[in-house]
């Protein structure tokens, strides 16, 4: 019994060895994989997405002014996703396909009546009347990462008190009083 005792035991430091050295291996390999890839996301901020249906308070200027600020061009012939065209109080618009919150708003071609005083309705191409159209929101800014790096990693220390004492009034206001989790701000 006592042979087989010891090369047992030397077969069980032996994988407890390449185990180990496997998982520091693997540790290593993931840190720098996720080290190189820390800001690799694109943070994109927006305005409010255009809202449209019968009834809203959206002018026909205002309609071309919003179209205009959305990078939509004006064509003589809509013929494909950010066009538009005019005729009177009748605009036909190719929207942008777009990934909101709910689920994704398709492209499509419609024909938006919209007077002085707002829109009167909105029709697919077909003719079918829908209650609601949502263009996209306009790209306020963006914060991209690798070259054109916007992110960038300061000290607490340099930033200007006022945008600390803000951001903890807007986000914990107990932040000093409780240990990490604020259980209170979670009920």
């Amino acid at each position: 019994m006592r042979r087989l005792l010891k090369p047992l035991l030397a077969l069980t430091v032996l994988a407890l060895l390449l185990v180990g050295g496997y998982a520091i291996h693997l540790g290593k390999t993931v840190r720098v994989k996720f080290e190189g890839k820390r800001w690799a996301v694109p943070a994109q901020i927006y305005a409010r997405p255009l809202d449209l249906y019968a009834g809203a308070a959206v002018s026909s200027d205002q309609l071309k002014e919003e179209l205009r600020f959305l990078g939509y061009r004006e064509v003589g012939q809509v013929s494909g996703p950010a066009q538009w065209s005019r005729k009177g109080s009748r605009f036909t618009i190719h929207s942008r396909e777009f990934a909101f919150w709910d689920g994704v708003e398709p492209a499509q071609q419609v024909n938006v009546e919209a007077a002085a005083d707002g829109i009167g309705s909105i029709r697919r191409a077909g003719g079918q009347e829908i209650d609601l159209l949502r263009l996209e929101p306009a790209l306020v800014g963006s914060i991209y990462p690798a070259h054109n790096e916007d992110r960038v990693l300061v000290r607490r220390s340099d930033l200007p008190k006022h945008l600390v004492d803000g951001l903890l009034a807007v986000e914990d206001r107990r932040f000093f009083e409780h240990f990490g989790v604020d259980l209170r701000g979670l009920a």
